[in-house]
């Protein structure tokens, strides 16, 4: 068996606006309400799970594999 990534959660001041932003940057369907967050599926199988945080937020880092 694969190990494969499923999701990751990405925190964010305003949900809506930032998974606006990624879906709108990459040409994707909108975002789909799950629990407390907006999840933006990628084409992959892997989807981008928008949750609102208040307090400091750490530096993310997602990349594309170019083959």
């Amino acid at each position: 068996m694969t190990a494969q990534l499923s999701h990751t959660i990405v925190w964010c001041r305003d949900k809506h606006r930032s998974a606006a932003f990624v879906t709108e940057i990459l040409q994707l369907p909108s975002p789909e309400p799950f629990r407390p967050m907006l999840v933006v599926k990628l084409d992959n199988g892997v989807s981008l799970d928008f949750y609102e945080r208040d307090g400091d937020l750490v530096m993310q880092h997602y990349a594309e594999q170019h083959r």
